[in-house]
C-alpha cells in the first residue's frame, strides 16, 4: 500500500482525540510485513493540527468555576474574560491559532463580584494547576485581574497581553457589583503599569491578535 488517504469529518476521534472540523490526512509512508517479526512502520502527516477542548470544573472557595482548556507543548497562555460580556470569540480564535503550539485556557468568572474577587480567582487557580508563570491575556473588564495579577505578583507571569483596555459597561448594568466597584475602587492602572516587570503588549482590538505571534516568540 505505497498511498491511502480520508477525511476525518466532524465529531469522529483519531488516535483518541476529538477532531473537529474537516481535516485531510495523508499516510505517507507504510512498508514492511507484520509478519515473522517484522515491524509496520506508518506515518500520519496532518496538514492542520489536531486540537481538543477539555471543559473542566474548578473548586475555589465558595464556588466552582468552568475552565475550558486546549492541550498544548508551550505556555499556558491563560485568558482572562471580561465578566460583563459573555464572549468565546476571542479565546476561540487564539486557540485555532495557538493549540497545540501553546497550551490555551479559559477561566469563567464568577458573576457578580468585583474585579478584586476575579484576582483572587485567577491566582488560586493558577497555583491549583501549578503554573508558575504563564502568559496571561486579559480582556476588557479581565485586563483589571491580569494587570493586578501582574503588577502584584511579579513572578507569577511571564508576559501580559491587555486587549481593549476601555472596560465598557453593557446597558442596564450600571449599578451592577462589576460596574460599582470600578466606581467605588477604582484601579491606578498608571501606578500598576509601572510595577509590571513582565514584557506588556496592550493592543486595542481583536484584529490586531496577530502580533501575538512575535510577541510570544514563537517559532
Amino acid at each position: 500500500m505505497s498511498d491511502f488517504s480520508g477525511y476525518a469529518s466532524e465529531g469522529r476521534r483519531l488516535n483518541g482525540c476529538e477532531e473537529f472540523g474537516k481535516r485531510r490526512i495523508s499516510l505517507s509512508d507504510f512498508s514492511g510485513y507484520a509478519s515473522e517479526g517484522r515491524r509496520l512502520r506508518m506515518t500520519f502527516t496532518f496538514r492542520d493540527p489536531l486540537r481538543v477542548c477539555l471543559e473542566r470544573s474548578v473548586e475555589l472557595d465558595g464556588g466552582r468555576l468552568r475552565l475550558r482548556d486546549w492541550p498544548g507543548i508551550c505556555g499556558p497562555l491563560v485568558h482572562v474574560p471580561d465578566p460583563l460580556w459573555v464572549d468565546d470569540a476571542l479565546v476561540d480564535a487564539l486557540a485555532a491559532r495557538f493549540a497545540p503550539r501553546y497550551r490555551v485556557l479559559s477561566l469563567q468568572p464568577r458573576p457578580a463580584q468585583p474585579y478584586q474577587v476575579q484576582l483572587a480567582d485567577l491566582r488560586a487557580t493558577l497555583d491549583q494547576f501549578g503554573f508558575g508563570a504563564p502568559v496571561l491575556v486579559g480582556e476588557r473588564l479581565g485586563c483589571v485581574a491580569a494587570l493586578l495579577l501582574a503588577a502584584w505578583y511579579p513572578d507569577s507571569v511571564a508576559r501580559l497581553v491587555l486587549l481593549d483596555q476601555t472596560c465598557p459597561i453593557p446597558p442596564g448594568d450600571e449599578s451592577c457589583v462589576e460596574a460599582r466597584a470600578l466606581t467605588d475602587c477604582p484601579p491606578d492602572r498608571a501606578r500598576l503599569r509601572l510595577a509590571v516587570r513582565c514584557p506588556v503588549l496592550e493592543l486595542n482590538d481583536a484584529a490586531q491578535a496577530q502580533d501575538l505571534d512575535a510577541f510570544l516568540q514563537l517559532p
